[in-house]
């Protein structure tokens, strides 16, 4: 999502009233009598809900990196697999590598 278009949907979010952001919660579990959560290094514990919105951070997804580590050729690790980003970041990152073979 371009940095734009997420601050705006962040905003509208935020400002929703049924609507609770909270970042640096990991969700334990999920059963009839409700979640429970650690939130900040502290458990919490939430009544049953509707739904719930996930929205986690991403990793690199190098693994044919990993797996091409005895490789003697010219390899360059990009986009996703260098670091999470976007379409447009790999694009930019992309060409020139491609412009280079």
């Amino acid at each position: 999502m371009n940095p734009i278009t997420r601050k705006l949907m962040m905003e509208r979010i935020a400002d929703h009233p049924k609507l609770e952001l909270m970042p640096f919660t990991k969700l334990i579990a999920f059963s009839p009598e409700g979640v429970r959560a650690i939130h900040k290094g502290k458990g919490v514990a939430f009544a049953p809900f509707d739904t719930i919105i996930l929205y986690s951070g991403m990793e690199p997804g190098n693994s044919l990196a990993e797996k091409l580590k005895e490789f003697k050729g010219e390899m360059r690790i990009i986009g996703d697999a260098a670091e999470p980003a976007n379409i447009e970041t790999a694009f930019e990152q992309g060409l020139p590598a491609c412009n280079t073979i």
